[in-house]
């Protein structure tokens, strides 16, 4: 006799009724007559998928295509409705010392990565996640009749709940390091405000390995004497060549910056600093003679 599978839920009924309806229809189509039961004690609600009558299919068989179907819905439901509170937990738990609203800022990082996965080509990680947790759930179901399903994601789901744990973490780390990028930001913008414009106009020739090249507005290079001492060390090979070129543009403040981009090898994080501590004077050369290709 084919035995029937009952799910105990007390945080999303509705949404696994939801889930197991829509799977019992796919089933009925497919020929196997499966009726949903409800009971209600308690907190709990009791979900009951039990096999009407005969079926075309073996026994065995018919309860092997019931707990795919069960499994397939539940996972959706962990994935869609639990993992957000999943996050939540491990936030509060991995990020003690940050700040209530840190925390928050963590976990929709975390949420936002999490949905960024799903909703491009790359969803190879969301689907990785939800096929490990159908494993899992008819590993269960091959022995058990009867899931408690907050019980089975705290106590079964082990590695699902240690990479959303990496990455908490990693998001963690990802926010102590934009949160001190940004006050770094916030303190040259104070030194160049509290310099005020020094020039209307320099533009900057970027090279391979972050080396430059100052123009005024006039292309006129901008002799080396003239600008502050620290970009007077520019053939020193070990000094950073984009550290040097953000002391030199906030020594010189000038009112609008053009960058020219001569190498295809200009690294990305320096002229998004040169953007981020300019607001609003930054702008990027469409193509002219200074952007003669030096690659």
């Amino acid at each position: 006799m084919t035995r029937g599978i009952s799910i105990a839920t007390a945080e999303h009924p509705a949404a696994v009724r939801q889930r197991l309806t829509e799977e019992i229809l796919q089933l009925k189509r497919e020929g196997l007559d499966v009726s949903l039961s409800e009971t209600i004690r308690g907190n709990l609600t009791l979900l009951g998928c039990d096999i009407n009558g005969r079926t075309r299919l073996p026994p065995g068989e018919a309860q092997l295509v019931l707990r795919y179907f069960i499994a397939n819905a539940l996972a959706d439901v962990i994935v869609n409705h639990w993992e957000e509170s999943l996050v939540r937990e491990l936030v509060r738990e991995e990020c003690r010392h940050f700040t209530g609203e840190e925390r928050k800022e963590i976990a929709e990082i975390v949420l936002r990565r999490l949905g960024e996965t799903w909703n491009t080509s790359q969803a190879s990680p969301h689907l990785r996640r939800r096929a490990q947790i159908v494993e899992k759930l008819l590993e269960y179901l091959e022995t058990s009749h009867f899931l408690v399903l907050e019980g089975f994601i705290r106590f079964r789901l082990g590695e699902y709940r240690e990479e959303l744990r990496e990455l908490v973490s990693r998001a963690a780390d990802d926010f102590v390091v934009e949160k001190e990028y940004q006050e770094f930001i916030r303190l040259l913008r104070y030194f160049v405000d509290l310099q005020g414009p020094q020039l209307p106009e320099v533009q900057v020739v970027l090279n391979d390995g972050d080396r430059f090249e100052l123009f005024d507005g006039e292309n006129k290079a901008l002799r080396k004497e003239s600008l502050p001492e620290r970009s007077q060390l520019l053939g020193e090979e070990e000094l950073n060549h984009g550290d040097i070129l953000i002391s030199t543009l906030i020594a010189l403040s000038p009112t609008h910056i053009t960058l020219h981009r001569a190498s295809s090898r200009v690294t990305p994080e320096l002229t998004d600093t040169i953007k981020d501590v300019f607001a609003g004077r930054v702008d990027f050369c469409p193509g002219c003679p200074l952007c003669r290709p030096k690659d």
